[in-house]
C-alpha cells in the first residue's frame, strides 16, 4: 500500500513537467533521463516524458490493486467474513460491487479522456518558438 501510494504521489509530482514543462524542483533524474531519451534514443520529448511518467503510474496502480486484494483476502481469512447465502434478495451483492466498479472505470476513462482531448487541443494549437516573424 505504501508503495502503491508514493509511486502514484511521485507520478503526480512529475506529471506538470513532463506534460507542461513547468519549471520546479523536479529530482534531476528526471531531468536527466528524459533528456537521455531525447539524445541517445532520437525519441520526442512527448514520447520520452509519457514512458517516464507510465514508468511509475503503473506499477503504482499494480501494486494498489495487489495490496487491495491482498488486504481483502487477509481480512476475510482473519474475521471469516464470508458472505451469508440468502436466496430471496432482491439485488445481488456481486451485481452492485459490478456497477460499483463499472461506475468508477468509467469516471476514469471519462477523466482520461478529457486530458487526451486537451493535449491534442494542445497539441494542435501550439507554435514553434521563433517561427513567427513580425510585420
Amino acid at each position: 500500500m505504501i508503495l502503491s501510494i508514493v509511486l502514484l504521489l511521485f507520478s503526480a509530482y512529475i506529471l506538470p513537467f513532463l506534460v507542461w514543462q513547468l519549471a520546479y524542483d523536479v529530482p534531476e533524474f528526471i531531468v536527466h533521463w528524459l533528456y537521455w531519451f531525447q539524445d541517445e534514443l532520437r525519441w520526442p520529448y512527448n514520447i520520452g516524458a509519457w514512458i517516464i511518467f507510465l514508468v511509475f503510474f503503473v506499477p503504482g496502480l499494480i501494486a494498489g490493486i495487489i495490496s487491495y486484494y491482498s488486504s481483502n483476502k487477509i481480512d476475510d481469512e482473519i474475521y471469516h467474513m464470508k458472505p451469508e447465502k440468502q436466496e430471496n434478495l432482491p439485488y445481488k451483492p456481486r451485481t452492485r460491487q459490478w456497477k460499483s466498479f463499472s461506475f468508477g472505470f468509467k469516471l476514469l476513462f471519462l477523466v482520461v479522456m478529457v486530458f487526451i482531448l486537451a493535449e491534442i487541443v494542445h497539441w494542435l494549437i501550439y507554435i514553434e518558438p521563433g517561427t513567427v516573424t513580425s510585420p
